[in-house]
């Protein structure tokens, strides 16, 4: 069992919005790390803030109702996951036509 000391480090030390939420079904919904990554959207049951565990310990099933805390974490992962996304500046279109040759290999002139 983790104090909240340790919860706090663990959380803090997680580099994507993907492992926080996970972390945060494992710490406040008691799952097992199979049982997290098993996890499908319509497992998740926003209005009751439950989930659906389709394949537990023993196969068996069952639902779980987890801290809204998951649920947070859950949405800023789903808010990055489908932002768009644009790295380094705006995009530069390439001009239309052939593409340049490259120089030949060796040197060129005899």
């Amino acid at each position: 069992m983790l104090n909240p000391a340790e919860v706090t480090g663990l959380l803090a030390a997680l580099r994507t919005s993907r492992d926080t939420a996970m972390v945060h079904a494992m710490l406040f919904g008691g799952l097992r790390r199979c049982e997290a990554l098993g996890l499908r959207l319509a497992d998740v049951h926003l209005a009751g803030r439950r989930l659906f565990v389709a394949d537990g310990k023993g196969g068996h099933q069952r639902i779980i109702p987890v801290s809204g805390q998951f649920f947070t974490a859950l949405a800023a992962y789903l808010n990055r996951k489908t932002a768009p996304r644009r790295v380094g500046g705006p995009r530069v279109r390439r001009a239309q036509g052939p593409e340049p040759r490259a120089a030949p290999v060796g040197g060129g002139g005899r």
